[in-house]
């Protein structure tokens, strides 16, 4: 029965943690050494919506296979 309990707290402990990540990819203001050094926990799709993130062709050409595409150009199409 421990076992079971402490597998649900696992679960639970680990989508938090991913919903935490989401919050912070959609609404935290990174700088390029923060994008390195979290970029396996990011959520790049929600980062690339992330309005307080400064975009350069150097950052996105630096982790262009992390990034939503879709999303980035629709969010240069509305600005």
């Amino acid at each position: 029965m421990e076992a079971k309990k402490s597998f649900g707290d696992a679960i639970v402990s680990q989508e938090l943690n991913k919903e935490a990540w989401k919050k912070l990819s959609r609404e935290f203001k990174w700088t390029e050494e923060l994008l390195r050094k979290y970029r396996s926990e990011i959520d790049w799709k929600e980062l690339s919506d992330n309005s307080n993130l400064k975009l350069s062709y150097a950052l996105l050409d630096k982790f262009a296979d992390k990034w939503d595409w879709e999303r980035i150009i629709n969010r240069w199409h509305d600005e």
